[in-house]
């Protein structure tokens, strides 16, 4: 019986060490005998670990403008060379690569240097397990969110264009103990899926040297993965732009609408009250430095203050048009609204260059024929009352009926109130005519006003929102 326990022991430590998993504890207790990880993997000490990393980019998850932090979703792909882990694989079952836990291998200690949050991940020495190849070859990928700083000029938001860097650097080594360099030209995006934000433009993977004063003649590698991204403008086209020229157009009705509607004012107000809410609006997602200055935010402010400068000419122009009929429109100020502006804006007017008098007797002499008529009546009647009277003095000088006296009295008071009312009629005439004037001094300059502040807004806006950006987009991406 002993015999039989004795022969199948045998056969089965024999059959154990014939597998796979055989040769695989049988390396890696062979490998790590005496392996020190805290000593660098190459024979040459005076020789540094050449580390290549790539990067493989699957999300960007977010881009805080107000806090300059971009947040992204990846994994690095790291490559050096062990030279004391390698292997016949011809001795250990034809073996070519194992898979082993980061902490009992040599790892490059590099970390994020613009990290917004940890530079250094301490849970990737836990999670993320290393494959060594025969050759001493090591492959590391470890893999998670990274929260990278990133400097934003929203000098075109929301038609901007950004550039973020992630820097990787080795906290530990220098350049003459570890070389880092990049294993690829560009970031990967095999695996990327789009932002609905933010277009990728194009990505660039490179390796520098830093030197500082304090080791000027010491170089610090560092690799450098940069995304060049472009903001997708539909959303705020229709969220920001759409506001922005519909209160622009709001601010043009202020010209537009009638001095006598009394809104004149108030329509201006309220425009600039909703420009002042939606600045704030604007201000609240965008950095606060005073570096850059969106232009969506200088467009606000400009017709702000055109929208101020509006409601500050309304109130002149209410001024005008209600202006006391007791003095005429002065000369030079009808030689620039009636000789000149009036024509400009096709704008037709009875009132021409002349003075006001002589426009006044004009619009007696046209329009007013029932005070002229008034007039020739009172002249007809002085006349017959002279003539009645001389007849009278001449046949009857001594005979002056009571009747006679009454009749001259009735007509000296007729006389006397026609003269009243022709005179009242005249002055009222007068300052009908005048406050017509005043009311089409008003209109004219506010016809005109319209003019110069929609090529302004237009101007403006073109400008602003459109070319400026056109410009910076071609000069970014030269065909």
């Amino acid at each position: 019986m002993w015999l039989f326990k004795f022969i199948a022991g045998v056969l089965s430590s024999f059959i154990t060490y014939a597998g796979p998993l055989n040769f695989e504890n049988i390396l890696m207790a062979d490998l790590f005998k005496d392996y020190n990880r805290d000593a660098r993997p190459i024979a040459n000490v005076s020789q540094p670990v050449e580390v290549s990393v790539a990067f493989y980019l699957t999300k960007i998850l977010n881009l805080d403008e107000k806090n300059q932090v971009l947040t992204t979703f990846g994994w690095l792909e790291v490559h050096w060379k062990d030279e004391f882990l390698t292997w016949n694989s011809s001795d250990y079952g034809g073996l070519m690569r194992i898979i082993v836990p980061p902490r009992v291998i040599w790892l490059p200690d590099f970390g994020l240097e613009n990290s917004a949050e940890t530079i250094y991940d301490e849970q990737a020495d836990k999670k993320f397990r290393a494959g060594i190849d025969f050759d001493g070859g090591v492959q590391w990928v470890p893999g998670g969110k990274f929260v990278t700083s990133c400097e934003l000029d929203i000098t075109l938001y929301p038609f901007d264009s950004q550039k973020c860097e992630m820097d990787f650097v080795d906290w530990t080594y220098d350049g003459r103990f570890v070389s880092l360099t990049n294993g690829t030209s560009s970031v990967s995006l095999g695996v990327y899926k789009k932002h609905g934000e933010w277009d990728i433009l194009k990505t660039e993977a490179k390796s520098t040297k830093q030197y500082f004063d304090s080791d000027p003649g010491i170089p610090f590698p560092t690799v450098k993965f940069i995304l060049h991204l472009r903001r997708k403008p539909k959303f705020y086209m229709i969220n920001v732009v759409a506001p922005c020229l519909l209160m622009s157009i709001l601010a043009l009705l202020v010209f537009y609408l009638p001095p006598d509607s009394g809104e004149k004012v108030s329509l201006g107000i309220t425009v600039l009250l909703s420009f002042s809410v939606f600045l704030l609006l604007i201000a609240e997602n965008v950095p606060k430095t005073s570096d850059y200055v969106p232009l969506i935010g200088v467009y606000l402010t400009m017709v702000m203050v055109m929208t101020a400068l509006s409601i500050v000419i309304s109130v002149v122009i209410l001024d005008l048009h209600h202006h006391e009929p007791n003095r005429p429109v002065p000369s030079w100020l009808r030689r620039i609204v009636f000789g000149m502006l009036s024509r400009l804006m096709f704008i037709e007017t009875p009132y021409k260059n002349e003075p006001t008098s002589s426009f006044f007797r004009q619009k007696v002499k046209n329009g007013s024929k029932k005070a002229i008529k008034i007039e020739i009546e009172e002249d007809r009647m002085l006349t017959d009352m002279n003539l009645q009277r001389n007849s009278s003095y001449t046949d009857d000088c001594l005979e002056v009926s009571a009747l006679q006296k009454k009749k001259h009295y009735v007509f000296d008071e007729i006389l006397l109130h026609l003269r009243e009312i022709t005179a009242k009629m005249k002055k009222n005439i007068r300052r009908e005519q005048l406050n017509e004037e005043w009311k089409m001094v008003a209109k004219v300059i506010d016809r005109f006003l319209l003019l110069i502040f929609l090529l302004a807004i237009i101007g403006l806006t073109l400008s602003i929102l459109y070319i400026y950006p056109k410009l910076n987009h071609a000069f970014d991406n030269p065909k």
